[in-house]
């Protein structure tokens, strides 16, 4: 997620991006944040409720299929 700030006035400052392959620790640490919190999602999702390790695997083929030829 990205965050839009709107500052009014003179303002001189620098707004780094600190995340990326080789800098995951701000992702470190909000994975702690969530754990400290105890935040948690209680709904699962229609397509994770299924006890396969690739739910729907013919749909995701067919949305495949669908959309290499709409590509073409």
């Amino acid at each position: 997620m990205m965050t839009g700030v709107i500052f009014s006035g003179d303002l001189d400052t620098d707004i780094l991006f600190g995340y990326g392959i080789f800098s995951p620790g701000c992702r470190r640490a909000d994975l702690a944040d969530i754990r400290r919190l105890g935040l948690t999602i209680d709904l699962r999702m229609p397509h994770l409720a299924g006890d396969r390790i690739f739910p729907d695997w013919d749909g995701a083929k067919a949305r495949l299929r669908a959309a290499v030829s709409a590509i073409q």
